[in-house]
């Protein structure tokens, strides 16, 4: 990798730190921020935060197809960062449930267009597919322990007015960065629109990708109904206060950025990949049959880390996975696809828990299912692979 090469890749990933950091600085007290300071019904906040996947299900296989083209690709990315901006500017002026519910929304189409920056990045600055997505999930997980450490020292001290702020200042920088790296790179060869019509018909038919993004949508699911959302509530109603939440999620993306260093260099195949599937499950049921009989902040911090670990286990092995042999003109559909299937996890998953707290008024039954169903993914992949 030359020197100007390197130097533009260290751009990418500034460019791709931003725009998680963007997204995630405020997360650790929104919820709360919802269900206490506004006094939303649990259910209702749930559909806000649901929200934002629901946009990246509904998106991120047009955007795929859309990313096929280099140039489109680049848009792509430009609007997805411009759409953050816009939410957290919503968020920063407005506090009526619909305006929040089309601020997440706005969000997750800003995130939707993640397809086009793993796959740029896979097309740019490739080594190996474990190398491409390992440093991509790397780059997603520094950017939200850096938007955590920022919620946990401003949240007391600021409010989350001021996490607003930021979010949208660092949207505008990741533009900056993009536009940059763009302006320096020439065009690059397009493959032919017809060769890429029939390869997304193999990609359709390719049972892997739709395995891989079952399992990712599952953890995702259980993800985004506990640590991403409602894990919060939990801390804050055992008196946690927002500095407390802001750690217990970086210790949670601390787990992120080691789950893919301990995938790395390493095949990702059928049988390792499946192992990894039942560490993952197995780490996210420990983490949701804990949690809610947990009343300490030094034993939420170690259950953090063990259900971002397990979340991240799957999350990289899965992606990495999923577009192992695509050929590169076909990555973008391949990753949309990937993508929109999980997405329905982070959408639904926060939707679920919300009906759950609503439904039971305890924790202890609401993370008791999550449990449940976490120790039958664990199962799954041994069984999936004993029927073949």
């Amino acid at each position: 990798m030359n020197t100007r090469t390197k130097h533009n890749r260290a751009l990418f990933i500034a460019a791709t730190v931003l725009f998680w950091f963007s997204q995630y600085v405020y997360i650790p007290n929104f919820t709360p921020y919802l269900t206490s300071f506004l006094v939303m019904p649990a259910s209702t906040a749930g559909m806000i935060i649901g929200a934002y996947g629901l946009t990246q299900a509904l998106l991120r296989v047009p955007v795929g197809l859309v990313g096929v083209k280099a140039d489109h690709s680049r848009h792509v990315m430009l609007i997805g960062c411009a759409c953050l901006v816009l939410s957290s500017t919503l968020l920063s002026f407005f506090k009526s449930g619909i305006v929040l519910w089309l601020s997440r929304a706005l969000a997750g189409v800003g995130a939707a267009s993640w397809v086009c920056f793993t796959v740029y990045y896979s097309s740019n600055f490739s080594r190996s597919t474990e190398h491409n997505m390992g440093a991509m999930v790397i780059a997603n997980n520094l950017g939200m322990f850096l938007a955590y450490s920022t919620s946990a020292a401003l949240s007391d001290m600021s409010g989350i007015s001021a996490l607003f702020g930021l979010s949208t200042a660092a949207a505008f920088a990741a533009v900056a960065l993009l536009c940059i790296l763009f302006s320096m790179c020439g065009k690059v060869v397009e493959a032919p629109p017809a060769a890429i019509s029939a390869g997304f018909l193999d990609i359709l038919r390719n049972r892997k990708i739709w395995m891989c993004a079952s399992f990712t949508a599952l953890s995702q699911f259980v993800s985004f109904a506990t640590m991403i959302s409602f894990s919060a509530s939990y801390a804050a109603s055992i008196g946690c206060s927002g500095t407390q939440i802001g750690f217990i999620s970086i210790v949670n993306t601390a787990a992120g950025i080691a789950a893919p260093a301990i995938i790395a260099g390493k095949p990702v195949d059928g049988t390792h990949g499946a192992r990894l599937v039942t560490i993952g499950f197995a780490c996210l049921f420990l983490y949701c049959a804990l949690l809610p009989r947990c009343e300490s902040f030094a034993a939420l911090l170690g259950l953090q880390f063990t259900g971002g670990l397990g979340r991240n286990l799957i999350m990289t092995s899965q992606m990495s996975e999923a577009v192992a042999g695509i050929p590169s003109e076909l990555r973008a559909p391949a990753m949309g696809i990937f993508q929109s299937v999980y997405g329905l996890g982070m959408m639904l998953g926060p939707i679920a828990m919300g009906a759950l707290l609503d439904y039971t008024s305890g924790y202890v039954q609401s993370f008791g299912a999550m449990a449940a169903l976490c120790l039958c993914c664990a199962a799954a992949p041994a069984l999936i692979c004993r029927g073949k």
